[in-house]
């Protein structure tokens, strides 16, 4: 490098978990084509290579050591936008995270490149010496054997194709003797999709007659031929289109051997095409949107709020036409050449969202979830990125982080939902807040839509921070349901119960069936029971890794953990006593099909829930079937609270408020009522007011009142008022801190002197240690703290207290676990 060149550096982030980026330095032939945001290849610890993020250009470095070059750029443009850099940095700062880990939610698989150690033979080495070698063990020689045959092989296949689980070490003494070498390698994973299309070669276009004679004795090869000029749609006879050979191979009936014989007579030729993994839609169905008065008012009012660029609250009643609203404002943002990000709480939305949109807005309209495999993410991402990006994207929480050129627009949608809080692992962000974040900084528009606010976002209306619209009524007045409260005790005394079915439920299913009607049934449990227990000694079986009971799930025959996944049979007697009577106890949708299949013989039933829906169409087709009059009744979880939409669906039964009432959390009324009040709002549509039948224990309870009256304000009220008393949020601010070990008396020791130190600072607004209702979890022991700091306090003088208090001790416990939830559900 000449003495008047100036050297140049780059920050780094890197798909690690460590609170630094890190710094390089950029070869002189390279500098002046890296921006920001650019993606580049370089070296970390010894043999490692990662693909990073440039967050910064630098002139110069703070150190005396020499740094390690980048090894590749792999953009010519940026990948990562400034807005989205700085977006990444308060997501960092705000959620107490590294941005390596936010580079890892961010940005999909297939896009960082890392290093893959590979395995060949040693050039120098002569197979015929093989008989000679001197292998240590059998796995040396196996090992050995595999990689002549295969010539190359990554650490990962050895082990998958040998089933040797511990190869490194006898490879690494193969390494030591010349025999093999491993190399550390970056490739490409984004693989664009490609389909193979047929056309005639530029000599064939020239002599297609004399072809003809050339060939005829093979009358196959002539067939396929006739066939292709056929179907080519031909500008003139002489210039036929190309076609795909799929089509040209079905519909000559030939094999693929006929056409080979064709290229080798250079008469066609085959090439690639990259298409879409997605199925287009060309047409544009939907009619002139017309709201009503009141969704024009709300249209209106929206509008106007925009112009402060304060978020602005829609809060609507279940069915009131909130999504007509959204749709003409997506239309606005289109027309001003905007793009729109439009977030749902679950990917069953999407489903039903993405026709309503495609009929509006046809191709510009993209979809991003988790049910998408990692090439077809990267597919999105990718076209976000293009010239001719979509205009509109819905998605879950992730979307967040695509990499948007002109977002005019964020939806919110079901605003309310737990879903939009990530839990594991970091960055644990709520997409809402997140999206507020992220339009302040693009200065775009984000609207919240709910029927069931947050508490804490209507408390940001009623100080005045968010803007608010309402939607009182329901579209086209339908009529709100019916909510008809059954006491579950009570019908018990007087024998009106069959199971878990009241005898009044029983009977409104009995006439919505008659009437030709569907029917949506309501429990937020899956499986089978609940648990299952010895009628003789009280043994629960209890998972081996977690502190949890095994919920019985009686289709398949087994007993099953819902947080590690572990599973056995059900014993057919008692291990502690030998009793065989097993008696299963509380119920889920499994059992809720079972009995409604005893009660109506016949009936179309269907559960939507964790295991009916785990591959990636079964949302698109339950909502179908159910859409289509497939099914008769709908048994769901929580799934089938959030926005679903269900013209014929006249009844709703709620099996077990209760189970909702009672959890041990200061959020438990709030969401018990947004649930109930959600479900509830699945019954009724187009001119037929629905019913909803709540069966619970306790009557009386006021959450219950509050539900039947639809009355959030009151609700609202209520829950703050007591929420002031005992200075839990919106009037604070909460840390969740968890300590996590596999030794329980470390994770004790640990959690105590973390809540001493945290006392020093904070005094009694600690709270705990203590045990999370589920304290152990794959063999991980786990404590909680709480940390409430008041609003009128610093957040970030706070959060950099609590993060001392842990530094503190992390030195001294490098295996311990501490992980930070800031704003806590």
């Amino acid at each position: 490098m000449s003495s008047n060149t100036i050297q140049m550096f780059v920050e780094v982030i890197l798909p690690v978990n460590i609170s630094s980026t890190f710094t390089y330095s950029v070869p002189a032939n390279w500098q002046g084509k890296l921006t920001k945001g650019m993606r580049v290849v370089v070296p970390f610890g010894k043999n490692k290579i990662y693909t990073g993020v440039v967050l910064e250009i630098l002139s110069s470095h703070n150190g005396e050591f020499v740094l390690k070059e980048i090894i590749e750029i792999l953009d010519d443009n940026q990948f990562v936008s400034n807005a989205q850099l700085a977006f990444w940095k308060w997501i960092a700062s705000y959620y107490m995270c590294s941005l390596g880990e936010i580079m890892v939610a961010a940005i999909p698989s297939v896009f960082r490149l890392e290093s893959q150690s590979i395995i060949r033979l040693h050039p120098d080495f002569d197979e015929r010496e093989t008989y000679s070698a001197d292998f240590s063990s059998k796995t040396q020689e196996s090992i050995f054997q595999y990689i002549i045959q295969k010539k190359q092989l990554t650490i990962q296949q050895l082990i998958k194709q040998t089933g040797i689980k511990k190869p490194l070490y006898a490879v690494k003494q193969l390494v030591e003797q010349n025999m093999l070498t491993i190399t550390h390698e970056v490739t490409e994973k984004f693989l664009p999709k490609y389909v193979t299309y047929v056309r005639l070669t530029w000599i064939a276009q020239h002599k297609i007659d004399s072809i003809f004679e050339e060939i005829k004795r093979a009358k196959k090869q002539v067939h396929l031929l006739e066939t292709f000029i056929d179907i080519a749609q031909c500008d003139d006879s002489t210039k036929p289109i190309p076609i795909e050979k799929s089509v040209l191979l079905q519909r000559a009936s030939v094999s693929e051997a006929v056409l080979s014989e064709l290229i080798k007579k250079q008469v066609l030729e085959v090439y690639k095409l990259p298409i879409s993994r997605f199925q287009e839609t060309s047409s544009l169905t939907e009619n002139k949107l017309v709201l009503s008065p009141d969704q024009e008012r709300a249209y209106k009012e929206i509008v106007g709020y925009f112009e402060t660029k304060k978020p602005v609250l829609l809060h609507g009643v279940t069915s009131s036409g909130k999504t007509e609203v959204y749709i003409q404002l997506i239309q606005d943002a289109v027309h001003k050449d905007k793009q729109v990000l439009y977030l749902v709480p679950e990917i069953a939305l999407t489903i039903q969202l993405l026709q309503r949109l495609e009929q509006a807005f046809g191709n510009k309209v993209g979809v991003f979830h988790s049910k998408y495999s990692d090439q077809e993410r990267a597919e999105v991402y990718q076209n976000l990125l293009s010239p001719n990006p979509y205009k509109i994207i819905i998605g879950v929480r992730s979307s967040i982080f695509l990499p948007f050129q002109n977002l005019g627009l964020i939806i919110v949608d079901e605003e309310h939902e737990q879903s939009y809080k990530q839990v594991d692992p970091a960055p644990r962000y709520h997409a809402r807040n997140a999206a507020i974040m992220l339009a302040s900084i693009i200065q775009s528009n984000v609207l919240l839509g709910t029927a069931t606010p947050a508490i804490e976002t209507y408390y940001n209306v009623s100080v005045k921070k968010y803007a608010y619209v309402s939607l009182a009524s329901r579209y086209q007045n339908v009529l709100l349901p019916v909510i008809r409260v059954v006491d579950v005790a009570d019908a018990y005394k007087k024998n009106r119960m069959k199971s878990m079915f009241s005898w009044f439920l029983i009977e409104k299913i009995k006439e919505a069936i008659e009437q030709n009607q569907q029917v949506v049934l309501f429990q937020n449990r899956r499986g089978f029971s609940s648990y299952v227990e010895c009628q003789q000694c009280g043994w629960v079986p209890k998972c081996m890794a977690c502190d949890v009971s095994l919920t019985y799930h009686k289709f398949a025959n087994y007993l099953s953990c819902h947080y590690c996944g572990y599973t056995e049979q059900l014993p057919t007697q008692c291990p502690q006593c030998g009793n065989n009577q097993l008696k299963d106890r509380g119920f889920g949708t499994e059992k809720i099909e079972e009995e409604l299949g005893k009660l109506f013989p016949g009936i179309r039933t269907a559960r939507m829930d964790v295991d009916t829906t785990s591959k990636k169409n079964a949302y698109k087709k339950l909502i179908q079937a159910f859409e289509n009059h497939q099914i008769d009744v709908l048994i769901g979880t929580q799934m089938i609270t959030k926005g679903l939409h269900f013209d014929n669906v006249s009844l709703v039964g709620i099996l077990n408020a209760d189970n909702l009432f009672n959890y041990p959390d200061f959020r438990a009324n709030e969401r018990a009522f947004q649930m109930l009040v959600q479900v509830s709002g699945r019954a009724g549509r187009k001119q037929k007011q629905g019913t909803v039948v709540l069966q619970t224990f306790s009557p009386h309870n006021p959450i219950v009142n509050y539900i039947v009256n639809n009355d959030y304000h009151g609700f609202f009220c209520s829950e703050t008022e007591e929420r002031k008393v005992f200075n839990y949020p919106p009037f604070c601010r909460l840390i969740h801190i968890f300590v996590k070990d596999s030794d329980k008396e470390i994770v004790d020791r640990v959690v105590n002197e973390l809540a001493c130190h945290l006392r020093r600072s904070f005094g009694n607004r600690v709270l705990g240690p203590d045990n999370p209702p589920v304290s152990r979890i794959q063999h991980i022991y786990i404590k909680k703290i709480i940390v409430k700091i008041e609003l009128q306090s610093s957040f970030e003088k706070a959060k950099e207290k609590v993060q001392n208090s842990i530094a503190s001790l992390l030195h001294q416990y490098k295996k311990t676990r501490i992980v930070i939830d800031i704003d806590p559900l």
